[in-house]
């Protein structure tokens, strides 16, 4: 009952909010999914946040609750931004959180129904126990295989012309994680991608993809975002800011 008041309270200010602005200009109403392990989701999501309301034309909502995955809650935005890590039962990193039901078929007809979405981070991580999970965003982390490298300089490589990365440097750097030895699927559309040594061989790996898009569906996956060394930098919040309006069919 208490989550059911608080939704519906959220849900009539929200709607007062888009209530103020014209037809014409009516904002890209972004959620944000952070929470459990690893990073600081609300320090980072915040950051972002701030830019986007200082640049205008964003509503933005932050939450840490599964509750607001389901797809009566989902329905009222343009675009999910999933950075959320793993849940752990209590202090035992052997016992992840199950997945909960109503996530795989919310997010999935959120997306079928016209919503963007961005996936970041360890966000393509979660949800392991979803086998379709890597079908919707073209590429995901396999535990036991999947590795990145040490927090450090991670220089970032633009190889294709799109507007989540148009007016972006060709090269940039910043402090952050190189995720790889990932699964992704062929069909991806690579954005962004990075050269490192492993194994005694240099690899150049994906860093930033565009896994759909559609008239209707948009879905784009970027690795950046392990703490404020990368969600600080002006790069970063361009791409992100670029990802979101090309999610919400704005770019």
């Amino acid at each position: 009952m208490v989550f059911l008041r608080n939704l519906l309270l959220g849900l009539m200010i929200f709607c007062i909010s888009v209530a103020s602005f014209s037809a014409d200009e009516k904002p890209v109403r972004v959620l944000f999914s952070g929470g459990g392990d690893w990073h600081p989701y609300a320090q980072c999501s915040g950051a972002l946040i701030d830019s986007l309301r200082a640049k205008g034309g964003f509503l933005c909502s932050y939450t840490e609750d599964p509750l607001s995955l389901q797809y009566e809650h989902l329905k009222h935005f343009d675009v999910l931004v999933i950075y959320n890590g793993v849940f752990y039962r209590g202090d035992d990193q052997n016992q992840k959180v199950p997945t909960p039901e109503y996530i795989p078929p919310s997010i999935t007809r959120f997306v079928r129904e016209g919503g963007g979405l961005i996936v970041v981070h360890s966000g393509m991580a979660s949800f392991s126990d979803w086998a379709e999970y890597i079908d919707l965003i073209g590429g995901i982390w396999i535990w036991g295989q999947s590795a990145h490298d040490h927090y450090g300089t991670l220089k970032s490589d633009v190889v294709s012309d799109h507007p989540i990365v148009e007016g972006l440097p060709k090269s940039f750097e910043f402090q952050d994680e190189f995720y790889h030895t990932l699964k992704i699927k062929p069909s991806v559309k690579v954005l962004i991608e990075s050269t490192h040594e492993k194994n005694g061989q240099t690899v150049t790996e994906p860093l930033a993809w565009v896994a759909n898009e559609t008239d209707q569906e948009r879905v784009a996956v970027i690795l950046h975002g392990h703490d404020m060394g990368s969600w600080g930098a002006p790069e970063m919040k361009q791409l992100m800011t670029q990802a979101i309006e090309w999610a919400a069919k704005k770019r």
